[in-house]
């Protein structure tokens, strides 16, 4: 053997006999104080008084760069052969990795001198290969869970995989450890109202809640562009002559899910025809003396086609929503504190409806048999509160409420709620036309949405 060579096996031999030194701690040293735990290659049980960071009974060892408490020593008695090689600390296991690769170094510079120095590697790096795996068993997968936060509107024909970005899944492993995962599936159908999804992942399964809204309609204004004068559609789906009629012959598509739409026209006469998808007539909608008519839409129904009696310049839209329904009693509602006060030609909503900015268009069905309503003038007042439902003022339109009337203005500062006032300034109102003005009464607020009043 040359000198160059046993140098280099000496040097190797002594670096690990070092490294056995600092991990074979041996049995721990006692201090009763910071001062006594000068060695930091051993382990220290501390015995005097607990104070600052050193606690009596725990032991401490040093990680390098200060003492760390390991807890109480010989708290729990160990059996033997009872630790595997994942209930190790990290230090401890990479400490073990480490003397073992040193150990295959060794055994590589003997396999330059030694015959048999090729199968001493051999077998030293299978060791390692086997110490390695002890150290690091493989871990098996327990659960998934899933934490689904929805960011946005979700509709019915979004893909699964949209949803990711909102969902975070965690795996858990038998060691206690934890990973966040991406790899995972989704399965389930998204369908209006509350969908449950399942997530798969390595043979495991669990599942969030997701919100789901109908497709909206996306009409605003119809375009009337194939409009045929002096003719109508009738109830029963035909096409008949009639002066001053109107209707389009277009089929317009009711694309979307949402089932519950508003029409709304310049003119209080018109019929809205509805069709399958093979443009067979279904039914039709013919409200009486009203500028706007709420709808809600069957599975079956995929087209419409609208006829009027009136202007042929007339327009129309169609939104989503509902009519507000109110609760109208008679009576009014004082214009300076915005209490309760009896009157008999005035009625008043007993809800408070959600309101802010500005109100727009309202409208008030009236049947045409109600004439001495509509011949008078019906007036209405808005009643304003604030998230409170603490009176902030009084808006007055002035003009009739027959039918409908954008009014565009703007509501009192700090506004949350109105209540709603009608005048009738000819006759007092009889007890049953007045129940009847109560059970029709059909506001819409601005944007043909549903509100929902708070009594």
């Amino acid at each position: 053997m040359s000198d160059l060579k046993e140098f280099e096996i000496n040097g190797v031999v002594y670096t690990l006999k070092d490294e056995v030194a600092r991990n074979a701690v041996g049995s721990p040293l006692t201090a009763n104080s910071s001062a006594d735990m000068e060695d930091t290659t051993k382990v220290y049980v501390y015995t005097g008084t607990t104070s600052g960071s050193l606690t009596n009974g725990h032991w401490y060892y040093y990680d390098g760069d200060s003492w760390e408490d390991g807890g109480v020593y010989n708290s729990q008695g160990i059996g033997n052969a009872s630790i595997n090689g994942s209930k190790l600390s990290l230090d401890i296991r990479s400490s073990l990795m480490q003397l073992a690769s040193k150990v295959l170094q060794l055994a590589e510079k003997v396999a330059y001198i030694d015959a048999n120095g090729q199968d001493y590697y051999d077998d030293l790096e299978d060791a390692k290969d086997a110490l390695e795996a002890a150290l690091y068993p493989p871990t098996n997968l327990v659960s998934i869970s899933a934490v689904y936060t929805q960011s946005g509107t979700v509709y019915e024909t979004d893909s699964l995989d949209d949803l990711k970005s909102d969902l975070v899944v965690t795996a858990t492993y038998d060691d206690s450890s934890t990973e966040t995962i991406t790899t995972y599936t989704l399965s389930g159908t998204l369908t209006v109202g509350t969908s449950t999804i399942t997530v798969t992942y390595g043979g495991k399964t669990t599942t969030f809640t997701v919100t789901v809204s109908a497709i909206p309609f996306d009409y605003g204004a119809i375009t009337l562009s194939s409009v045929v004068d002096n003719q109508y559609i009738d109830d029963t789906g035909a096409v008949t002559s009639n002066n001053g009629s109107h209707y389009d012959t277009e089929y317009f598509s009711l694309t979307g899910s949402a089932t519950d739409l508003i029409f709304k026209s310049t003119c209080n006469n018109f019929r809205i025809s509805m069709y399958d998808a093979s443009n067979n007539f279904i039914r039709q909608i013919h409200p009486s003396n009203v500028y706007i008519a709420n709808v809600t839409k069957a599975s079956n129904e995929k087209y419409f086609r609208i006829a009027w009696y009136g202007s042929s310049s007339s327009t129309f839209n169609i939104y989503n929503g509902t009519a507000l329904d109110l609760v109208m009693e008679i009576g009014d509602i004082d214009s300076t504190t915005g209490e309760d006060k009896t009157e008999t030609k005035r009625i008043r909503s007993a809800d408070y409806i959600p309101a802010s900015g500005t109100m727009d268009t309202l409208n008030c069905p009236f049947a045409s048999a109600w004439s001495d309503w509509a011949a008078s003038n019906c007036g209405f007042f808005f009643r304003c509160y604030d998230s409170s439902y603490n009176f902030v003022g009084s808006l007055l339109n002035g003009t009739s409420m027959f039918r409908g009337n954008a009014i565009n203005k703007a509501l009192p500062t700090n506004t949350a709620y109105v209540r709603i006032v009608m005048q009738k300034d000819t006759n007092a109102m009889s007890a049953g036309f007045s129940q009847d003005v109560v059970n029709a009464m059909t506001i819409y607020n601005a944007n043909y949405t549903v509100v929902e009043a708070t009594t």
